[in-house]
């Protein structure tokens, strides 16, 4: 039955097999004595993969359904044996973790069956690791193709953070046209992004150094003196204080869709305890206004840029 819910997850056996680390051979082989057992067949191959015969869209949930007891009763002999009976690894972007983390692992302390993991990923690791199946939560920029369930959570956009040396006292947003005025730190993926937009001016971006996210930090802006584009809720708390400042970039402004994203073997307690952290948190923080973030509905989940 795990064979056949990832063929129909999957979408194909070549994927299904690498998700359960089988041979092909070894899968079709299961799946034929299910058939065999059941009597009759349940999958369809086609040109593009497989897809569910009549039978097998009706024996889906039972088969489902199953494997989940299997899984709950899993959890009661690990937690009767003295263990935490599930794992679960959620994948966040730096920004997201640092706000989410420790409301996340407070809510999940309560459940002695649950053991909680929290990875701060960049969107292209979280999605590469989501689909190996190391991930079975994340926060991020893109949806993982093959998620179960998806929602967005909030939108933040673009901006000009450097030490307040650096940037008008009173100022609120800065001309996309006027970043080649500043020395900038960038982390390569904004770098791409930006420098695209930005071509369209006759001068280049200075760009002192391309640094990955994390190693981004408001003491190595201080002493480069250099500028990032990122996004406000990475240093909310040093703008808060006036140690760094901030100004939102616009004409136009660079707006992303962060989403929330499950996979299918999560149960559904699991992901709702999650999510509801999790948007009690978005909600507090859009309300208070110091993270810059918005609310989702100005653009779509799967975008990973909107120009405003």
């Amino acid at each position: 039955m795990r064979a056949f819910s990832a063929i129909a997850q999957e979408g194909s056996f070549v994927a299904a097999a690498g998700k359960l680390h089988l041979s092909q051979p070894a899968l079709g082989q299961q799946i034929r004595k299910l058939e065999e057992h059941l009597s009759t067949r349940l999958l369809a191959r086609h040109a593009r993969g497989a897809r569910l015969t009549e039978a097998g869209a009706l024996f889906l949930p039972h088969a489902t359904a199953i494997l989940q007891r299997v899984t709950e009763a899993e959890h009661a002999m690990r937690k009767r044996a003295g263990g935490r009976g599930r794992k679960l690894v959620l994948g966040a972007t730096p920004a997201a973790a640092r706000a989410f983390g420790p409301h996340i692992m407070a809510a999940c302390a309560g459940q002695d069956d649950l053991e909680l993991g929290i990875r701060s990923v960049m969107t292209a690791t979280a999605l590469q690791q989501f689909g190996e199946g190391k991930l079975d939560l994340v926060i991020c920029y893109l949806p993982p193709p093959k998620a179960v369930r998806v929602v967005p959570l909030y939108q933040e956009a673009f901006c000009l953070v450097g030490p307040a040396p650096l940037l008008p006292e009173g100022g609120t947003t800065i001309p996309l046209r006027a970043l080649g005025s500043f020395r900038l730190i960038l982390d390569p993926t904004n770098r791409i992004l930006v420098e695209e937009l930005y071509r369209a001016n006759a001068a280049p971006l200075d760009v002192a150094a391309e640094v990955e996210p994390a190693g981004i930090t408001p003491d190595l802006l201080e002493r480069s003196g250099c500028c990032s584009i990122l996004s406000r809720a990475l240093f909310a708390d040093e703008i808060a204080v006036g140690r760094l400042r901030c100004l939102t970039i616009v004409d136009p402004a660079l707006i992303r869709t962060i989403s929330f994203s499950a996979r299918a073997e999560v149960p559904p307690d699991d992901i709702e305890l999650v999510l509801r952290v999790v948007s009690e948190r978005v909600d507090q923080e859009i309300t208070a206004g110091l993270r810059g973030w918005l609310p989702p509905q100005r653009a779509r989940a799967e975008d990973p840029l909107t120009l405003a």
